[in-house]
């Protein structure tokens, strides 16, 4: 989710659309997965609660798609990924952030450090966990030592495909749905390193491509999650740091991206897979 530090003091009334409420985003996810590490006198608890876990839901409502956020629980740490706006100009997927966690019955304690330096400690209640789902909530959550309310019930899924090796290679498409901004086709490159490359025209009745050399680009899979990074936006025109995200899908050399955004609005995009990127002139 993208937010910034300023939002965890009007967490309780703008939690859900606050920029500033995406960071704290980070910190719960971290903590609703942890708790999904349900730990109990039952072994096998502590072994579903080990690999990765995507939060879809709070209080039975679907996140949109760039506030999903990503929990890894491996030995006695936890990696939370997720969107943090830093600022106006700066916002980005940040992958893999570290926090401890302790198991005790059926509660997680969370502690560390945020990205933004703020003091985290947190204890998740699990009502169910399986090999699939985790559900569950807070008994406290503060921030810098400030306790801060939260009600929700918060729900993720297990990541069980990885489309890391198909989705290597360029990809050629457009964006498919009414109302878009983006009207023409653009190709995208995904090297195995985890970075990608963005080729576009200015002017769509050309074969005049053009390689976006400050894009920055770099991508993070899991499951059908698709997160992004890029810099200095073509379309807005704004400089700096942008991120978004896309559930996927893959079938032989087709890919289809959609987005849930803010309003209802149901962003798709689709592609076909292709031999390389353009030719530059």
């Amino acid at each position: 989710m993208k937010f910034t530090v300023s939002t965890f003091k009007n967490m309780e009334r703008n939690y859900r659309n606050s920029a500033l409420a995406n960071l704290l985003s980070i910190t719960l996810i971290l903590s609703f997965g942890l708790s999904g590490c349900k730990k109990t006198d039952e072994p096998d608890n502590a072994e579903l609660l080990n690999g990765v876990w995507i939060n879809t839901h709070y209080d039975e409502i679907e996140n949109e798609t760039d506030y999903k956020s990503v929990l890894e629980f491996t030995g006695n740490k936890v990696y939370s990924s997720a969107g943090v706006v830093f600022d106006s100009a700066n916002q980005k997927w940040i992958n893999r952030w570290a926090f401890d966690y302790v198991l005790s019955g059926n509660r997680v304690t969370i502690t560390g450090t945020d990205i933004q330096e703020n003091d985290i400690e947190i204890e998740f209640e699990i009502n169910s966990i399986n090999n699939a789902e985790i559900v569950g909530r807070f008994n406290f959550y503060k921030v810098n030592g400030e306790q801060l309310p939260d009600d929700y019930v918060y729900k993720y899924k297990k990541v069980q495909q990885n489309y890391s090796e198909i989705i290597v290679g360029t990809w050629y498409g457009r964006a498919t749905y009414a109302g878009s901004a983006d009207t023409d086709y653009h190709y995208w490159n995904y090297l195995p390193n985890g970075t990608y490359e963005y080729y576009y025209r200015e002017d769509p009745t050309t074969q005049q491509w053009i390689k976006k050399n400050d894009n920055e680009g770099r991508y993070y899979l899991y499951d059908n999650l698709l997160a992004t990074n890029w810099s200095n936006d073509i379309f807005s025109g704004n400089p700096g740091l942008d991120y978004e995200c896309w559930e996927i899908e893959i079938s032989e050399n087709m890919m289809k991206w959609t987005g849930y955004r803010a309003n209802g609005l149901v962003a798709t995009y689709e592609m076909v897979k292709v031999p390389g990127p353009p030719v530059l002139f």
